[in-house]
């Protein structure tokens, strides 16, 4: 770097403002992936024994898949940052050492040059003292400019490695928060937590397993069958439902929504 190099301070965007940008990315493609495995209004399904055990197996390993897929372009673009910030931190310190080099060399020729004249002519030790004053300044800005960058080169890696810690946190929160409700998927949750102040993320999910029940509910009324549905076995923690009529399989879903 020249010396007089004026250092651009750039005003580094906050921890959550970064996760939430990044986080909002995902929306678009989480709307048409749902809208295209959604399916159309008015269609009946017949249940059987072995295609519900089917489809709730697909729907199992298609929840266990999805943060792996949906957050691995996120987790991958802090890390290409974090190197990023290192390769300039350390590009920084070795141009530090080789000014340091320098300066030792022009100090060294200052110092020949100065034996020179004097064994030529007498010098004013006044002029002496001026030139070594001017080169400690000159040595002191190059110094604090380098030692600016190096910080503003760490505050920005500390700030990565913020940003990943919390994006892991919310993350692994949405994930244990989803297998515990089974009615949404994890970036559902990260979604309307980036989009919802003053609530925690175990509120959004109370609150939204709360909603899907209830629509759960209504299109069963809606489209339910004038014969009863085949017995439902229990899987996992699922409560065991007594009977097949219309209202136990009501008295179900009451029971996932307390």
């Amino acid at each position: 770097m020249e010396n007089g190099e004026a250092v651009n301070e750039e005003s580094a965007p906050s921890v959550e403002e970064e996760m939430l940008q990044a986080i909002e990315g995902l929306e678009q493609a989480d709307v048409t992936e749902e809208s295209s495995t959604s399916a159309p209004d008015g269609e009946t399904v017949e249940d059987s024994g072995s295609d519900t055990e089917e489809v709730e197996a697909r729907e199992e390993q298609k929840e266990e898949l999805i943060p792996k897929s949906s957050f691995t372009r996120r987790i991958n673009g802090l890390q290409a940052s974090r190197r990023k910030a290192e390769a300039r931190a350390m590009d920084l310190e070795k141009r530090l050492a080789e000014n340091e080099a320098l300066l030792g060399e022009l100090r060294q020729r200052f110092d020949d040059r100065t034996s020179r004249l004097s064994a030529y002519e007498e010098e004013d030790p006044r002029d002496a003292e001026i030139e070594r004053l001017r080169f400690q300044q000159a040595q002191a800005e190059r110094m604090r400019q380098y030692q600016e960058q190096s910080y503003q080169a760490q505050m920005e890696r500390q700030r990565t490695e913020a940003v990943t810690s919390r994006a892991d946190e919310i993350v692994n929160e949405a994930d244990q928060l989803a297998s515990k409700y089974k009615t949404f998927s994890p970036e559902e949750l990260v979604i309307g937590y980036s989009k919802t102040d003053g609530m925690s993320m175990s509120q959004i999910a109370s609150s939204l397993h709360k909603q899907r029940v209830e629509a759960y509910k209504v299109i069963l009324a809606k489209n339910g069958s004038s014969s009863a549905p085949k017995p439902m076995r229990t899987q996992g923690s699922r409560s065991a439902i007594v009977g097949n009529s219309h209202e136990d399989m009501l008295t179900f879903l009451e029971s996932m929504g307390e």
